[in-house]
């Protein structure tokens, strides 16, 4: 079995997994949203001021939620010491780290278009998508994913290593925040510059950025999970 059939067999059956229990989806859904209702109602004043607010709203959801969903990701593998069979598994540990990132991906990016309608409703966005809404829904999709794609690669790393930890969600978000701040504030100001209408030139300056961190965590993190999972105790439930 190719390494490609592996991972997405990992893929599918994250995917699986989460259609019966819907434990991930449905908590980071409702933690996201919540977040943007609140950010929403708290923060928008005028419709002048909507383009700053929303992008600092937008990505905070997906932030937080996102550390929700990568610690869930894990958590059931060590609870119901799964970690063990998967070392036992004829699989590498690059198939088990981009069948991980791959399924929380498409979590993120559920849970994003949900939030990614809360804050253009709150916030009063209509107008921006009422003309050309193909290419800006794209252009906005497109944005979200290249931003979410770094955070998510980075997380997958550190919530593995932090799953044995009580307090992972903390010990996550302590980590996983400063390492991923240049990209989260790239993704940031690219948002704001998109939602400005700003030219694109000036959005795709902030874009390079993104995907060269992008690039960097998707080459970074998969070679240090690979030493972590050869050391085969560190996920392991105590």
């Amino acid at each position: 079995m190719s390494a490609i059939r592996k991972t997405l067999q990992i893929v599918r059956n994250e995917l699986r997994i989460e259609a019966r229990s819907q434990e991930i989806l449905i908590s980071t859904t409702l933690f996201a949203v919540l977040i943007a209702t609140l950010g929403s109602l708290a923060f928008y004043i005028d419709r002048q001021n909507a383009t700053s607010i929303a992008p600092g709203i937008l990505w905070l959801s997906i932030a937080f939620s996102g550390v929700l969903a990568l610690s869930r990701s894990w958590l059931r593998e060590r609870e119901m010491s799964v970690i063990d069979g998967l070392l036992c598994a004829p699989i590498t540990p690059n198939n088990l780290y981009f069948g991980k990132f791959i399924a929380v991906l498409i979590f993120m990016f559920l849970v994003e278009t949900v939030v990614a309608i809360i804050v253009v409703v709150f916030c009063h966005l209509s107008h921006f998508l009422s003309v050309n809404i193909a290419t800006n829904v794209i252009s906005l999709a497109s944005l979200l994913f290249v931003g979410t794609v770094g955070f998510i690669a980075t997380g997958t790393l550190f919530a593995a290593m932090s799953v044995r930890s009580r307090s992972r969600e903390l010990n996550l978000s302590i980590v996983l925040f400063p390492l991923c701040a240049p990209a989260l504030l790239a993704a940031v100001v690219a948002t704001r510059e998109f939602f400005s209408g700003a030219e694109l030139s000036t959005i795709l300056s902030w874009l390079r950025i993104l995907l060269a961190f992008d690039l960097m965590a998707l080459v970074i993190c998969p070679w240090l999970f690979s030493l972590l999972m050869n050391d085969g105790v560190q996920i392991r439930p105590q």
